[in-house]
């Protein structure tokens, strides 16, 4: 169902899973969420392809605003990025980090689908590979901290990582991706299905659910708000679903509900990820208010192997926001289209 003016692109049938590898460096300097600079200047960061936008993103001013402190000099020249670090060292800025760690802060230090994607994975890789070594992860918030110990990071093997400081690192271990593309692949779909075996018993709310942003768009009204979300929560209910809003659920508790759902509605955003803990093949809607978002949101979906539609909303054109504008749904069409796709 598409009431916008965008056409929905195939991303199953071309879909490049991204490849993993276990890296080691030794007397590498750590800038931003995961930006390693090696003394001759060359960098890795967690993705090997398009890498130039996560520069972009550790000198955008959010980034800036959110991690405040003193970064490398960064030149460019056509495709080509030059990191000198040497500036750091002279006015005393780089931290020494002398004990062997295990890198595992996301590109998006703050992200949900980003912990999802990566940081899951990533622990179970630690526990394999990271013997004597910190978990060296951003963990600044209470779910952030209540996911690491649901993954089993006791407190002695964590080591808070502030991605607004520069470290000198000695010797750093950490997993790299071919490409960032939010794909979920065969490995780590046995880890997410190994941990929603653990929770399934925990709290099922029924096969139908909602993924509703109802408290998330009143605390942030200018953020990507559904204008009748209401009215859909109401339809919804009457044709039987179970309205959850998973940032108020424990993590046990949010991946059962997602364990034993059959049929996934879900306003397009960070909680869909929530849907790698569903059983391969669980049916899902995705409602999304624009393109910006859609195709990561597919390929996580395909790669995941689940049966999957998807609505298209129609976006405020007096909203000057430029990627997160007010939207709306026409939501007996919604309702209808549900009732035609579910299983």
């Amino acid at each position: 169902m598409n009431e916008s003016t965008f056409v929905v692109p195939d991303c199953g049938e071309q879909l490049d899973i991204h490849g993993t590898y276990l890296i080691q460096r030794d007397e590498v300097t750590l800038f931003g969420p995961n930006h390693l600079v090696a003394k001759n200047g060359l960098w890795s960061c967690e993705s090997r392809t398009f890498k130039s936008q996560f520069i972009d993103l550790v000198l955008s001013d959010g980034f800036k605003a959110a991690f405040p402190g003193a970064k490398p000099t960064i030149a460019r020249d056509s495709d080509t990025i030059w990191i000198d670090t040497k500036p750091l060292r002279e006015i005393g800025a780089l931290t020494e980090l002398d004990e062997p760690v295990f890198l595992a802060t996301p590109l998006e230090p703050d992200n949900w689908a980003r912990w999802i994607a990566t940081v899951i994975p990533k622990s179970g890789q630690f526990k394999v590979y990271g013997n004597g070594r910190r978990f060296f992860c951003r963990a600044g918030h209470p779910w952030q901290l209540a996911l690491l110990r649901f993954l089993g990071i006791g407190e002695e093997e964590l080591l808070e990582h502030n991605p607004g400081i520069s470290f000198l690192c000695r010797d750093v271990m950490t997993t790299d991706y071919s490409i960032t593309n939010m794909t979920i692949s065969t490995m780590e779909q046995a880890i997410f299905q190994k941990l929603a075996g653990r929770c399934i018993a925990k709290r099922n709310v029924g096969d139908c659910i909602f993924v509703s942003r109802l408290t998330h768009s009143l605390k942030y009204p200018n953020y990507r708000v559904l204008q009748n979300e209401q009215e859909l929560v109401s339809h919804l209910r009457e044709l039987g679903f179970a309205v959850v809003e998973p940032e108020t659920l424990t993590v046990e508790d949010q991946i059962s509900v997602f364990a034993n759902a059959k049929l996934v509605v879900c306003l397009g955003g960070a909680a869909l990820y929530n849907t790698v803990f569903c059983r391969p093949g669980t049916s899902v809607v995705t409602i999304e208010s624009g393109p910006h978002f859609l195709v990561p949101h597919l390929r996580l979906l395909s790669s995941l192997g689940h049966r999957y539609g998807v609505i298209m909303g129609r976006q405020d054109p007096n909203d000057l926001t430029a990627i997160h504008k007010g939207w709306v749904v026409d939501v007996n069409r919604v309702c209808r289209s549900i009732r035609d796709f579910a299983p």
